[in-house]
Parts: structure tokens; sequence; C-alpha cells
């Protein structure tokens, strides 16, 4: 039985997994002496800019999906069990799609007792132009067209391309940053209305929970 997929008195909740993963960012970038800012962004709350003009002077901004890890099978786990589902909320996966500056960040770990290096099981990962919700760490038995995905990016890859200008948004000024900010408020407030719509029409049943939780924005000064 591998260790880290075990269940330590039930399976972490996305939410858990945001505060681990949020925490390790900030106390990596506490640690390296680079100014940033992250912060959780949600349609229930008007635009809050945490982030003084210095900092975003010449910045990248990243917007991070969080994602619970989920198993297959939990008496016998193993990392061909292991996956994620992007189903909810109704058009987010197409968002992020369409969104290059949004990656999802995925933890590979089951057994909470690893909260405090959760940073280091994580995954960066993007879709490409394929409809399909359902990810698998390594099963290629899965027809999904994401079902090997292990060899996504890590933490230390991630930020590399980040600060190399490979991903991200690059924004020079205070004013740019928020405009972008504002942009993504609107697009999460938009699939919020799409999903009440469906809600009404088709009496879809959602986890209010997990709805709108897990997206957070990264801003890091170059």
């Amino acid at each position: 039985m591998t260790s880290i997929l075990q269940t330590v008195y039930a399976p972490p909740l996305e939410r858990e997994y945001e505060a681990w993963i949020v925490a390790a960012i900030e106390q990596y970038f506490l640690q390296t002496n680079r100014r940033f800012a992250i912060w959780a962004v949600s349609p229930e709350y008007e635009v809050a800019w945490p982030a003084d003009e210095y900092l975003f002077a010449d910045s990248k901004l990243v917007g991070l999906q969080f994602k619970q890890a989920k198993l297959a099978n939990y008496t016998n786990p193993g990392f061909n069990r292991l996956y994620w589902v992007l189903h909810q909320p109704l058009g987010q996966f197409e968002l992020i799609q369409r969104t290059p500056e949004i990656f999802y960040c995925l933890p590979t770990f089951i057994n909470r007792n690893f909260r405090a290096v959760a940073l280091d099981h994580c995954l960066f990962w993007r879709p490409d132009d394929r409809i399909n919700k359902n990810l698998w760490y390594d099963n290629r038995n899965s027809r999904s067209p994401y079902n090997n995905i292990k060899t996504a990016d890590r933490w230390g890859s991630f930020l590399e391309s980040v600060l190399a200008c490979s991903i991200g948004k690059r924004v020079k000024s205070q004013k740019e940053a928020a405009s972008y900010v504002r942009t993504l408020y609107n697009k999460a407030r938009n699939l919020q209305q799409q999903r009440a719509d469906q809600q009404q029409n088709d009496l879809l049943q959602h986890d209010p929970q997990q709805a709108d939780s897990g997206f957070y924005l990264l801003a890091i000064e170059l």
C-alpha cells in the first residue's frame, strides 16, 4: 500500500487542500524573499485589491483552480486509481480552456499527514482543446484523453516557467493588473449565473460548498 495515498481519518476536503497548499506557497515566497500576493476569487464578493502599487510595477498573474484528489478504490489505493473530477461548477472547465493564465492545481496525495509538504505533491496542469472532465494520474485503461497527466509541471518547474514569462499574464502597472482581476471576477459572476439558470431549468443539484471554492490568483513580482 502506498502511504501517500492512505486515508488517515478521512480523505481531505477540497478546502483543506486549498488551505495547505496556499500556506505552502506563502511560505515559499517568504523564504525566497520575493514579493507576492495570493488571494481567493469569489463572485460572492466585490473585487478587493490586496497588493500595493509597487508590487505590480512589473509582475505576473496566474490563476490557480484547486481540485480535490480522489481514489477510485480507497481500500486498495494506487496511483492508477488517483483522479480528479472537473465537472463543477458549470462552465468552469471551458473557461479555463479559454484562459491560458489559469491552471488547475491538483494534489497527488490523500494522506493528510503529508499536508506539511503539500506543495511538493501537486500538479499544475491545463487542458487542451478536448472536452473531457475526468483526469487520471496514470490510468491507461480510462477512455479519457487525460488519462496520464503525471508528467505535468510540479511547483519548481511551474514557477520557473512563470518567472521566465512562458506562462501567466504579465502586467506592468497597477491599473492593468486591477483591470485583469476585474475581468476574472466578472467571468466568475457569469458562471454563477449560468449555474443558477441551469438549476432552475434542469433541477440540477450542485454542492454549494464546492461550486465557487478553490479559485485563487497569484501575483509574483518579476
